[in-house]
């Protein structure tokens, strides 16, 4: 019957409840930050040919372009970014294998602004430049 007694046994049950939701609450935001990473990487594979802007790629999964970036940081240790020129340069570097295609015509159906921009970013990945890439592909065939 004191009120006193009654107020803190009222806040511990609070803090007893609050402290066995958390669990919950955290698999909930990681299981939602997962699915937002996958809708993401589904959306870049479809899309990474086009030229992207994060607030596109946020707006298409649903979040805002800052929880993107911590999202896509957290669950797959990658920025948006360079998930994105990792998919045109794996394109790439399929096109110099598979097409007689020119570098620069290969960098703009991959979604490169210029020849110069896959190149530098081609080397800085594979170890060579677009060009030489090609040729010891067709050397090893």
């Amino acid at each position: 019957g004191d009120p006193l007694v009654a107020e803190a046994l009222l806040r511990a049950l609070v803090a007893a409840l609050a402290v066995t939701r958390a669990p919950d609450d955290a698999r909930g935001t990681a299981a939602a930050h997962r699915q937002v990473a996958a809708a993401a990487e589904r959306y870049l594979q479809e899309h990474f040919r086009e030229p992207l802007t994060a607030a596109e790629v946020a707006a298409a999964v649903g979040v805002s372009p800052s929880h993107l970036h911590r999202i896509l940081r957290a669950e797959t240790g990658s920025t948006l970014v360079s998930r994105v020129h990792r998919l045109r340069l794996d394109a790439a570097a399929h096109l110099l294998r598979e097409s007689d295609q020119t570098v620069l015509a290969i960098a703009h159906v991959v979604g490169f602004a210029s020849e110069s921009h896959l190149t530098r970013l081609f080397t800085r990945h594979f170890g060579c430049a677009p060009g030489r890439y090609r040729d010891a592909c067709w050397k090893a065939a």
